[in-house]
């Protein structure tokens, strides 16, 4: 799971460092919830830090969503072009599957 969500991670800086602004906004929100969260684990403050540690995963979830989305839509787009001929009819498809 760790290994899945640092590729996450990856993709969603990577994403965002193609807006410069985007990044520098998504970097620094980050940062300063990690700091923040570093500091309630220090005080003790199990509230507080639940709720930190739940806008975090908020923000992280609305990120990969937002990729998603976007990764979709390009897909989409290369779809309008219309169907691409299928060279092979289904039926000799199957029969050479079966030989």
């Amino acid at each position: 799971m760790l290994n899945f969500s640092i590729r996450l991670s990856y993709l969603m800086f990577r994403s965002a460092s193609r807006n410069r602004d985007d990044f520098e906004g998504y970097y620094m929100q980050v940062y300063r919830e990690h700091v923040e969260m570093i500091d309630l684990i220090r005080q003790g403050d199990g509230r507080r830090l639940q709720e930190i540690s739940q806008q975090h995963i908020r923000l992280f979830s609305d990120r990969v969503f937002a990729f998603l989305v976007q990764r979709a839509q390009i897909e989409a787009s290369v779809h309008d072009f219309g169907p691409v001929a299928d060279p092979a009819p289904a039926e000799s498809r199957s029969r050479s599957r079966k030989a």
